[in-house]
């Protein structure tokens, strides 16, 4: 049974036809840049599933082929298997020879970027606990799990305000952590906080009430249980990595050995929630200056709701605030474990 085909993410293409990314990524190397293929953990699992004696087919078959088409006619590009950084410890072994094999069988000039693929991300061993990371980890991943757990905090402590009053909450509350308002987690919250009936969901173009669903579900469901929260909230943590570091992973213009610039990073999943997600919130380049600006979809339907008039001025408002204002992230950053321990103190005085 063939499986659904890997999708490549990229912040600077509408869509990821592949006949497209290849035409693009070969006149990216007529100017001297490369591009480098980061795989998540889906896909990494996908090639689990081959062996040595595996053909072309079955590459097909595993929906890899896009992939192996960009790999072998496209030159200079580059494959990281960072998802590897994201299971338990147990299973790495396994998942790095399936890489090397898929590697060595199917893309003769293979270019991988060690320095990349064995980065340390999360050292732990087991299930990924906060808390059991080294320091450096924390640091790394500390940005992207508080936000998650503040919204499950939110919405344990502050049932009764309204879904305006629970996001202003939340973005104070972000500025007071980590002085420090990233808009893609923004946007996620304005979803976590859009209270709407059955009724008038159901009343909603099916786009809307695709990316609220997606949204919510892998993102910001409440949880009720202390551990289900810190496992759904490092979960969220690492698929919010994933879709910020493709965005803003070309920064740092690295050079190669062989005089290429790697110009762009993009993502392979077989994961389509993340693919539509990470579409739907996207990081644009600003033209001719510096840094990057969210790009959001707010159709006329969405927009008929005060709520997210409201939300969307209120972010508009802070942000245009802080916008010249020094920030303190550094030194929060280097106590970010505090932060989270008082969330949870808050949180354990809501959950039975």
């Amino acid at each position: 049974m063939f499986k659904n085909e890997i999708r490549i993410y990229t912040p600077f293409l509408e869509d990821d036809n592949i006949n497209s990314l290849i035409s693009y990524a070969k006149s990216k190397n007529i100017q001297r840049e490369a591009i480098q293929i980061n795989l998540d953990n889906c896909s990494i699992q996908r090639m689990e599933q081959l062996n040595e004696y595996s053909t072309l087919d079955d590459v097909r078959e595993m929906g890899l082929y896009p992939l192996y088409r960009l790999l072998n006619e496209c030159p200079n590009m580059l494959m990281s298997a960072l998802g590897i950084k994201e299971m338990p410890g147990i299973y790495i072994p396994k998942a790095r020879k399936a890489y090397n094999l898929f590697c060595k069988k199917f893309w003769k000039t293979s270019s991988d970027d060690p320095l990349a693929t064995n980065k340390e991300i999360v050292e732990n061993e087991q299930v990924f606990s906060f808390h059991e990371l080294s320091e450096i980890s924390k640091k790394a991943l500390g940005c992207f799990y508080l936000p998650y757990l503040l919204i499950q905090q939110i919405y344990k402590s502050d049932k009764t305000i309204s879904g305006a009053k629970k996001f202003e909450k939340y973005l104070y509350g972000i500025a007071y952590y980590l002085d420090m308002v990233s808009g893609f987690e923004m946007e996620i919250a304005k979803y976590a906080f859009w209270d709407i009936s059955e009724k008038e969901i159901h009343s909603l173009p099916e786009n809307i009430r695709e990316r609220r669903r997606r949204i919510r579900n892998n993102f910001c469901k409440e949880r009720n249980s202390l551990q289900a929260i810190r496992v759904a909230s490092m979960n969220a943590a690492m698929d919010t990595y994933w879709i910020r570091s493709i965005g803003f992973g070309t920064e740092k213009k690295e050079v190669l050995s062989n005089g290429y610039t790697i110009s762009e990073h993009w993502l392979a999943t077989n994961d389509d929630k993340l693919y539509v997600i990470a579409n739907d919130i996207k990081p644009k380049e600003k033209s001719g200056q510096f840094g990057y600006f969210l790009e959001t979809v707010r159709e006329s339907e969405l927009l008929a709701f005060q709520y997210w008039k409201d939300v969307d001025l209120l972010s508009d408002t802070v942000l245009e605030y802080r916008k010249n204002k020094i920030n303190k992230f550094n030194d929060k950053i280097e106590d970010i474990e505090r932060a989270i321990l008082k969330i949870e103190t808050e949180l354990k005085k809501h959950i039975d």
